[in-house]
């Protein structure tokens, strides 16, 4: 089961959250084969002295951790993050450039 953690600025609306997460969800799904049900995902909404991101960042700037069984290829993750991008660029209008994704495998049966 993929668990998602995406820390932001806060003040964003929850259309905004809940864009970010279909993205997220959506990337997982078609570009990582995970199954749709299997994952869950929290937004954690931080002040801007709780984020710490290089200064050519924007405050649209979010990181996202996403951790889940190991066996996928570098080839997928790279897929998933390029995936990912794209759609957060679409909706809600996010840059490439300020999203931050990390994968964090986790050996079957942890």
């Amino acid at each position: 089961m993929p668990l998602v953690h995406i820390d932001l600025l806060e003040g964003r609306p929850p259309d905004y959250h809940a864009a970010i997460l279909e993205a997220v969800r959506a990337a997982l799904v078609e570009s990582a084969n995970v199954v749709h049900e299997r994952i869950v995902q929290r937004i954690h909404e931080v002040g801007p002295e709780a984020l710490d991101v290089p200064p050519a960042k924007t405050e649209r700037a979010i990181v996202i951790e996403v951790t889940m069984m190991d066996g996928r290829s570098p080839e997928l993750k790279a897929a998933f993050f390029a995936d990912v991008r794209q759609r957060l660029a679409e909706d809600p209008g996010i840059a490439p450039e300020d999203v931050y994704v990390t994968i964090g495998d986790k050996p079957h049966g942890d």
